[in-house]
């Protein structure tokens, strides 16, 4: 006969940074031990250990009209310009940024159907971003 299970629902609760995955208790334990938070019989999410994917960042309203800046086809370096332009306080999207990890070998030139991704800015500040984003390399 299987034991009920209780689950700690804290993503950043101790005991589960060493797992990879949701904590299990018996079900007569009420708190983790880890982080004090109270167990729950059923995590919000479908599996124990797939706690969901964040949400796809949505453009602004207006990104049509944004300037090119930039492209970047190192996928790694595209949370490092994004914090940048966030910190200078300047708007942005990133255009093909999904696209640009399915893509097995690079994309070359105009005549690759493929692009990669590729920082846009508001009009006013793309000379800005761009001397900002200079140096990601």
């Amino acid at each position: 006969m299987e034991q009920p299970v209780r689950y700690c629902p804290n993503p950043d609760c101790p005991e589960e940074q060493d797992s990879d995955s949701p904590s299990e208790y018996r079900a007569d334990i009420e708190r983790c031990p880890g982080c004090e938070t109270e167990l729950v019989e059923q995590l919000p999410w479908d599996s124990a250990a797939d706690p969901p994917a964040a949400p796809a960042e949505a453009p602004p309203s207006d990104y049509e009209t944004f300037v090119p800046v930039r492209s970047v086809p190192n996928q790694a370096l595209i949370p490092l310009a994004k914090s940048i332009l966030q910190a200078a306080g300047i708007r942005y999207y990133v255009r093909n940024e999904r696209l640009g990890s399915m893509i097995p070998l690079p994309a070359v030139g105009v005549f690759s159907p493929f692009r990669f991704p590729e920082v846009t800015v508001e009009p006013g500040r793309a000379d800005e971003a761009r001397e900002l984003l200079a140096d990601l390399e």
